[in-house]
Order: structure tokens, then C-alpha cells, then sequence
């Protein structure tokens, strides 16, 4: 599930681009309390084709999250993370 947020970083005047990413509908649930539109996509996919410089965070938010840096995000997308987290039999 993703959507864009143009927010105000605290104690400055200046704005970001943040992509939330969530693992549940749960976890968006905590940020969002009322209805909204939202889709659903695997998010590899959607860090693949994100056009934009916007920080991404996975369930921003809730506790607990993580924000992404741009090494691993091309980690995710090109499947090289495995290498480093290799999952155990």
C-alpha cells in the first residue's frame, strides 16, 4: 500500500517527498484513521518504478519502522539484499 506525503520536516521550513510503505493494512490503519483509497502492490514493484526522490519508509508511523536508504533500496530491486540477509533453511 503506498501513497505520496508532502511533509514539513520539523523545526525547519523545509518540506520532503516521503513514500510510506506498508506491510498490512494494520499498520495503516495506525497512521490513517479515517477511510481513504488505497492500493495494494508489491513493493518491490513500486520501488522499481518510483520516479521520484522521495525518502521511503516501511510503516511509518507504527513501531516499529524502518526508513530505507537508496543502496538498499537498489538492494531490493535487483535481489542482491538476499546476499546480505540470506534466509535461513
Amino acid at each position: 500500500m503506498f501513497f505520496l506525503l508532502l511533509i514539513s520536516l520539523v523545526g525547519t521550513n523545509t518540506l520532503a517527498l516521503v513514500l510510506p510503505i506498508f506491510s498490512s493494512l494494520e499498520h495503516m490503519q495506525q497512521v490513517i484513521s479515517e477511510d481513504a483509497p488505497y492500493v495494494v502492490m508489491n513493493a518491490v514493484d513500486v520501488l522499481k518504478n518510483k520516479e521520484t526522490d522521495a525518502s521511503v519508509f516501511l510503516n511509518m508511523g507504527s513501531h516499529p519502522f524502518k526508513g530505507f536508504v537508496q543502496e538498499e533500496i537498489a538492494a531490493l530491486c535487483d535481489g542482491s539484499i538476499i546476499e546480505y540477509f540470506p534466509l535461513e533453511k
